[in-house]
């Protein structure tokens, strides 16, 4: 039984996607006593748990986070993640990145594939299932990290609502933080369907995308901007191109 104090905070804008979630969570982390689901959310459904902690705000990226955050800095916590709600899992995933802890990374995401078929998702769970080892793509999208690496390279900026993963990625680099994905797959990201489910959402994600390289450009420079897109956009590829599967994509 692992008794680290872990706080994970997933922000969900639809009932069902955040109770599928929040089901999964408790399902898998049965061997984890100390730990606790922050759902952000506004009037979800209630799942009976010990182990989930709602928070009723219409606030949502960075601008939730950031003050959960802050506020859990204060007490005995010792790990921090921060997930998106379309996610699958699969028991074992937090093992696993616990090992990755281990071997001395401060940053760690679960190994994690693009994909809105749950049977692909389970046939390349059993593919990888004996994979060793890690690959230097973050993704984030399921990202924990031990808190100690707040005092180093500051906390979430509340200012971003969207890319915060770019001001993550681009202050982890700048300060030389072992991060890592793991190789074994044990999540599974449906494609943006916490964020993208029509047009109007989809414009609506555009105009939070520009804002936020706008800022993210005013903060880091251009040179930041440029050097981490084509950082990610390589290592996406490499990361995700062998297992990557969406029905009826062209």
């Amino acid at each position: 039984m692992y008794q680290q104090k872990i706080d994970i905070v997933v922000c969900s804008k639809y009932p069902e996607v955040g109770k599928q979630f929040a089901e999964s969570f408790i399902k898998t982390t049965k061997n984890f006593e100390n730990i606790r689901l922050h759902i952000v959310s506004k009037n979800h459904p209630r799942i009976d748990s010990n182990k989930v902690i709602y928070r009723d705000t219409d606030l949502f990226g960075g601008r939730a986070v950031a003050p959960i955050l802050q506020e859990l800095l204060t007490t005995d916590m010792q790990y921090f993640g921060w997930f998106n709600d379309d996610m699958w899992m699969v028991d074992g995933w937090l093992e696993d990145v616990f090992d990755k802890f281990n071997e001395g990374y401060l940053s760690v995401c679960a190994g994690v594939v693009d994909t809105d078929d749950h049977d692909h998702f389970l046939k390349v769970v059993e593919q990888t299932k004996d994979a060793i080892g890690v690959d230097d793509y973050v993704s984030l999208v399921p990202w924990i990290c031990s808190v100690a690496i707040f005092r180093k390279m500051g906390q979430i900026d509340e200012r971003f609502i969207a890319m915060e993963d770019f001001d993550l990625l681009w202050r982890l680099k700048l300060n030389n933080i072992r991060s890592c994905s793991s190789k074994k797959i044990t999540m599974a990201h449906w494609i943006g369907t916490s964020s993208i489910r029509d047009i109007q959402s989809m414009k609506s994600f555009k105009k939070r995308f520009l804002e936020a390289k706008d800022l993210f450009i005013k903060k880091h420079g251009y040179e930041g901007y440029h050097y981490l897109s084509k950082y990610m956009n390589q290592s996406y590829k490499n990361y995700f191109a062998k297992f990557r599967y969406i029905k009826n994509e062209t």
